[in-house]
């Protein structure tokens, strides 16, 4: 994806430049470029104006050959400089303005989280104040590619082909190199939380919660709701769902349907299928809603239990043999989120339980380390527990 839109960039730019190249500079032109007009002659006009004797006075003539003679004159003609009059004030401006904003932003971005303190009604000051920066900063490189596009259309046409020779080998360079450039570009993004950028204070999941609890307050259901499945508030949650008129796809299905795509990786690499775990999906979904509901995301719970503390507090065993005197004693773990819709790295997720689990599987086989938990030989036996924080599908994968 960032492959694409560097090269994406960089075909751009030089598309927009190959019109400039090819333009002739034979006629009478006058350009308005930040308010300033300027009028080009050819020299059949020039020299005409000079010779005719009714126009000109004789002092404006002594005048034009004292100019023609001073070294000033002979150096711009050598470099063709008086063809065409270009203001360098608008460039060096934005220039500047672009710097300084862009040191501005380094550092609000280096100070967010003590910035992000101070609110202001519901906005988060660091993140707002970046917000505008960056649209300022978008702006000023609007004017500035605009300065450089005008200088270049009045440069000669030797100086126009060579600027985008360079920009071919450049543009050539970065494919070749493609790895090297854009790879930590996507790791970093990857890495980034996006949510501390976020100029308020509130999340729509805060919104759809105070909203639900509006919703169980004034219909009476709370009190039920909490019975049906022993105070387990996922329940509140469905209802308040169904009663909104918003799908959520079924987690059993969810749950069911990536223990068949982590076979379909399995049986692909020679390896025996997994069997479902009825005591494993209970002790896996226990942990996807718990990291929901206590906003954490990590194998080891607030509680400080990893994975096999948690099985062996549920009464699972854990032991298992593996012949020749060797044994295992442990469960492993693969955790992880996926969206519906347009999701980097994994394309477009329909919202069905099939799209969603296939996703997640190939996002975890993308990883070394989950993909090493799913290939093991050494595991018979798969849990798989799912949630949903109505943005979210957090899933768990317990293997034994």
């Amino acid at each position: 994806m960032i492959d694409l839109l560097g090269y994406g960039a960089g075909i751009l730019v030089v598309v927009s430049l190959l019109p400039q190249v090819i333009k002739s500079w034979k006629t009478k032109e006058i350009r308005d470029t930040n308010g300033l007009k300027e009028f080009q002659i050819n020299k059949e006009d020039g020299g005409k104006w000079e010779n005719e004797d009714a126009e000109p006075t004789k002092e404006f003539k002594e005048s034009l050959h004292k100019w023609k003679s001073s070294l000033k004159y002979k150096v711009m003609k050598f470099f063709n400089i008086s063809r065409n009059h270009y203001n360098y004030m608008p460039l060096i401006k934005n220039t500047f303005i672009l710097v300084v904003i862009s040191v501005i932003i380094s550092i609000i971005y280096s100070n967010l989280e003590k910035l992000n303190e101070v609110v202001l009604l519901f906005l988060k000051v660091g993140s707002s104040l970046l917000i505008v920066l960056v649209f300022f900063f978008v702006k000023y490189s609007t004017k500035l590619y605009k300065n450089i596009r005008y200088f270049f259309m009045i440069q000669r046409d030797w100086f126009k082909w060579t600027v985008v020779l360079i920009l071919l080998i450049l543009l050539f360079s970065a494919y070749q190199n493609r790895e090297n450039l854009f790879d930590p570009i996507l790791k970093t993004y990857e890495e980034t939380d996006l949510k501390k950028f976020s100029p308020l204070t509130f999340t729509f999941g805060d919104v759809y919660g105070e909203f639900s609890s509006i919703v169980l307050d004034s219909s009476g259901m709370e009190s039920n709701t909490h019975q049906d499945v022993s105070g387990d508030e996922w329940a509140i949650n469905e209802k308040v769902q169904e009663a909104l008129g918003i799908k959520q796809t079924s987690i059993d299905e969810i749950e069911k349907a990536i223990l068949k795509y982590t076979n379909v990786e399995r049986k692909s690499y020679g390896l025996e299928e997994l069997t479902w775990d009825n005591q494993l999906g209970q002790i896996a979904r226990a942990h996807s809603e718990d990291m929901i509901k206590n906003d954490f995301f990590d194998h080891i719970n607030l509680k400080g239990e990893d994975p096999t503390d948690r099985a062996k507090k549920a009464g699972f065993s854990r032991t298992k043999q593996l012949g020749g005197g060797w044994y295992s004693d442990g469960i492993a773990e693969n955790i992880g989120k996926m969206l519906t819709g347009n999701v980097v790295g994994a394309g477009y997720v329909s919202n069905d339980a099939d799209s969603i689990a296939k996703a997640q599987v190939e996002s975890w086989m993308g990883s070394s380390g989950h993909r090493t938990n799913i290939l093991d030989k050494q595991y018979t036996y798969l849990g798989v527990g799912v949630a949903y924080d109505g943005l979210y599908y957090v899933a768990t994968q317990n293997f034994w």
